[in-house]
């Protein structure tokens, strides 16, 4: 090997690369490499940088070229952060608190076994190895409570915070053991999640857990019910008026006691494009102008039904008949009444009410259909009553028939008491022959025997 000396042995560096000129700088005599800025491994993680040799050496100076990979490592400069990105549609995340951290909210059924999956804190750390391991904790567990005295809501701090589990590894929250409502609504549960780093870097989430009620009462309706479900349509009403009010309730609390209301079917398609229901307060309205088309006797299915989980929900029928009269009567006013807020007839009506009440002044004799549909529309237990009366008239006049025909057969089967029969009967009577009388004998009608000495 030669043993160069002078200036042929003499070295000069520089970088290549405009890309990596702001970024890294060289020793020209050196060949020492350094950063001009702090290097973030998350931004980038690595780089190639092309450097240039050449020696001083004259009358010719040789140069050549290299590329070198600097690999940036991993410094723990991050802490956990956890993700909204929420796997469970009972969970909800309401953003970030005052500290910067993210809160969030998890329903549970009461009475549920202890082991029941209430939700999932995740999180994430940019960091790489060790530095990005992370484990969940529980560091505090928190009760709502209400103060009797002065009617307020507080967080009394429970010292068992086993009441909830948290999985190290994963961030599941469980119960640990069954909740009942009337104890506590809600828990608050601070959550520190820390990572694998020396030191270890540590944030702090919020998670509150609504205790909910079991769902188990559907909605009943209170109008319509069975005996109590017509509604007839007299008077003149203006476009968008209340024609009557369904109403249900439902024993639940919150949400699950929460009525609402739709229109679900009926016999004539027509209706449901003419009525509208308000599902919060049950409000029947006219939704267009009547025609006299819509003078019929319509049947339509409600539906009450509650937001639970499950929910539940319960159906009725309510009648509703269209009369004529309302409907001359809506185009003669014109726009005078088309704000008014008239019900036809009380609204809550059963089938005697509103046939009293229903325009008789103006009404003639009634026709095959107007009485199909009081027929229709009659509650079921006069329907009965009446069934049984014709059942009765039917019973009273077979039996009138059958005693008539019984006197027929017997008159016709009537026979006169033959001589020697009536020659039998002087014979079976000895002692007779010895008074004075007369004697009828009701099985020898028109026979006398006069017996005299």
């Amino acid at each position: 090997m030669l043993n160069i000396i002078g200036l042929n042995a003499e070295v000069r560096y520089k970088l290549l690369a405009q890309s990596t000129q702001n970024l890294f700088s060289i020793n020209a005599e050196s060949g020492k490499i350094f950063a001009k800025e702090p290097l973030d491994r998350e931004k980038q993680d690595q780089y190639w940088i092309s450097i240039f040799a050449n020696d001083l050496g004259k009358p010719i100076s040789l140069n050549s070229t290299a590329k070198i990979y600097i690999n940036i490592l991993d410094l723990n400069d991050n802490p956990p952060q956890a993700s909204c990105q929420m796997m469970n549609i009972s969970s909800r995340c309401r953003g970030k608190d005052d500290n910067g951290n993210n809160v969030f909210d998890f329903d549970i059924l009461e009475e549920q076994k202890g082991g029941t999956f209430v939700g999932k804190i995740s999180a994430t750390d940019l960091d790489e190895g060790e530095n990005a391991q992370i484990k969940y904790q529980i560091s505090k567990i928190e009760k709502l409570s209400l103060n009797h005295v002065l009617g307020e809501q507080y967080f009394e701090t429970q010292q068992d915070i086993t009441k909830f589990l948290i999985n190290a590894q994963n961030g599941e929250i469980s119960s640990s053991t069954k909740l009942d409502r009337e104890e506590a609504e809600k828990y608050k549960l601070i959550i520190k999640i820390n990572d694998g780093g020396l030191p270890s870097l540590t944030s702090t989430v919020t998670a509150f857990i609504h205790v909910l009620g079991i769902n188990e009462h559907e909605p009943i309706f209170t109008f319509p019910s069975r005996f109590n479900n017509t509604v007839k349509l007299f008077q003149s009403i203006g476009l968008h008026s209340i024609i009557t009010k369904v109403e249900a309730i439902d024993k639940d609390e919150g949400q699950d006691g929460q009525v609402f209301y739709r229109l679900k079917l009926s016999n004539s398609k027509e209706i449901l494009n003419l009525l509208k229901i308000d599902e919060l307060s049950g409000e029947i309205k006219l939704a267009r102008p009547l025609n006299l088309e819509d003078a019929k006797f319509y049947e339509i299915q409600l539906e009450a039904y509650d937001k639970g989980n499950p929910p539940k929900f319960t159906e009725e029928v309510i009648k509703i008949i269209i009369d004529k009269a309302a409907i001359i009567n809506f185009h003669n006013e014109g726009n005078e009444n088309a704000n008014s807020n008239q019900r036809g007839d009380t609204g809550k009506t059963n089938y005697q009410n509103y046939g009293r009440n229903a325009n008789q002044n103006n009404q003639k004799s009634k026709s095959f259909l107007d009485s199909i549909e009081e027929i229709q529309t009659t509650p079921l237990i006069l329907k009965i009553c009446l069934i049984g009366l014709i059942f009765l008239m039917l019973f009273l006049t077979l039996v009138l028939i059958f005693l008539f025909l019984k006197g027929q057969f017997q008159r016709k089967s009537f026979r006169a008491p033959s001589r020697e029969n009536q020659e039998n009967f002087r014979n079976e009577v000895p002692k007779l022959l010895s008074m004075n009388n007369l004697f009828y004998n009701p099985y020898f009608k028109n026979v006398i025997v006069k017996i005299s000495n």
